[in-house]
């Protein structure tokens, strides 16, 4: 059904070059590629977490969900709920924009996902200087997008981030498009220490949520 539907809706990538198929933020993006998986995270509360020795991996400390409403499929080519839901989970944890570490997108690979999800970013510091040092990674370059499973996969990769320091590079990403202006990793970023970081997670029909993670002090 899905690769019935998406290619209808010209949201699937159609290249022949599996390099070049699953580009977050690249010049020459064109679609996603369909991914398979699952992922589980277990949130809980930190008096019960300590009180049975578990291993604490992250903190979240903020979330934030929005609707739009702005097209069944396509996104407000403002991207204004994004940045309420991005500033909704940093408020909540008493952050704000000079402190991200990194945003996690969603970044699809589709041309109107991720040049919405820039300016959002742009919005959201309302300092050009500050959006664009802030490193940006979308993990859909390795594993595509897996749907319905994308959000708690990259929350967990989110999560692991802050906890080990390090940020993991967008694989495919080759070519910057001047649309996109965010600072794109392409290098695994190691030793760097991050207050909070934000997954992304952005849906048909303008559905927008942040979750802000911090490390476990």
């Amino acid at each position: 059904l899905a690769v019935g539907v998406f290619p209808s809706m010209k949201a699937l990538h159609t290249g022949d070059d599996p390099a070049r198929a699953s580009i977050p933020f690249d010049r020459e993006r064109s679609g996603f590629v369909l991914g398979e998986g699952a992922g589980i995270l277990l949130l809980e509360e930190y008096d019960h977490a300590k009180a049975r020795g578990a291993r604490i991996h992250a903190e979240v400390a903020g979330y934030g969900a929005t609707c739009d409403a702005y097209h069944m499929t396509a996104p407000d080519p403002e991207g204004a709920g994004i940045v309420r839901s991005m500033r909704q989970a940093l408020e909540e944890g008493g952050f704000t924009p000079a402190d991200i570490g990194h945003v996690n997108a969603h970044g699809t690979g589709t041309p109107a996902n991720d040049k919405t999800e820039s300016i959002a970013l742009y919005a959201l510091c309302d300092d050009d200087e500050l959006a664009a040092g802030i490193p940006v990674t979308s993990i859909k370059g390795t594993t595509g997008h897996t749907l319905g499973a994308a959000g708690a996969v990259e929350a967990i990769v989110c999560a692991l981030s802050v906890a080990r320091d390090c940020v993991p590079p967008t694989t495919g990403f080759a070519e910057a498009d001047p649309e996109c202006a965010v600072n794109v990793v392409t290098e695994a970023l190691t030793d760097v220490p991050q207050k909070v970081a934000l997954s992304n997670s952005l849906g048909f029909g303008g559905h927008n949520a942040t979750l802000a993670f911090s490390p476990y002090e």
